[in-house]
C-alpha cells in the first residue's frame, strides 16, 4: 500500500472515531429533493444516481456472504439476477440526515433500524466488510458472521 493510500485510510478512519465521538458533525448525505425517487409498491428509483432500489426491507438480518446471495437471487419487479448488495458509497447516498430515520421514510417506509451490509470490505479491519447503523447514519465496519439487513440494489435499465 502506498503512502499516499495508508494515509488516506488513517485519516478516514481518524474522522470516523471523531464522528462517532462526537469531535466531528457527521458528513451529510443525501437530502431528498421533491422528484428524487420514483417510486413502486415494490422499487424506489433514485433519478440522481439512477440505480432501482428494493423499497422494502425483509424483517430478517443476514450474514454478509447471506446478504449477498439473498441480493443475488432476488426476484423483483420482474427483475432477477441483477440484483446486488449495494457498495458502501451506493448505501450512504440513501442517507438524509435531515429524517429522523435518516432514510427518506417516504420513498422506504417502515425500515427497521440497525445495520445495513454493502458490499465494499474494510481496509481497516481484514475480513470485515463496510455498512451503515440506522437511525444514527454511522457507517462502519461488521465481522462478515454479524447480523446485519440487506437493501438490495440494481441499475436502471439500459445502463
Amino acid at each position: 500500500m502506498s503512502t499516499a493510500r495508508r494515509r488516506r485510510v488513517w485519516m478516514t478512519g481518524l474522522a470516523a472515531a471523531l464522528c462517532a465521538s462526537g469531535g466531528l458533525p457527521r458528513p451529510v448525505g443525501a437530502v431528498a429533493p421533491p422528484g428524487r425517487y420514483e417510486t413502486t409498491d415494490e422499487t424506489v428509483t433514485d433519478t440522481v444516481t439512477l440505480l432501482v432500489w428494493q423499497r422494502h426491507v425483509e424483517a430478517q438480518t443476514r450474514t454478509w456472504d447471506d446478504a449477498k446471495s439473498y441480493c443475488a437471487a432476488l426476484n423483483l419487479a420482474e427483475h432477477t439476477g441483477d440484483w446486488r448488495l449495494p457498495t458502501i458509497r451506493e448505501l450512504r447516498s440513501l442517507l438524509d440526515l435531515h429524517q429522523t430515520s435518516a432514510i427518506d421514510p417516504t420513498a422506504f417506509p417502515g425500515t427497521p433500524p440497525g445495520f445495513y451490509w454493502s458490499t465494499t470490505p474494510s481496509v481497516v479491519t481484514t475480513g470485515s466488510a463496510w455498512g451503515v447503523d440506522l437511525p444514527a447514519a454511522s457507517s462502519h465496519d461488521k465481522e462478515p458472521t454479524g447480523q446485519g439487513y440487506s437493501r438490495c440494489v440494481r441499475p436502471m435499465a439500459g445502463r
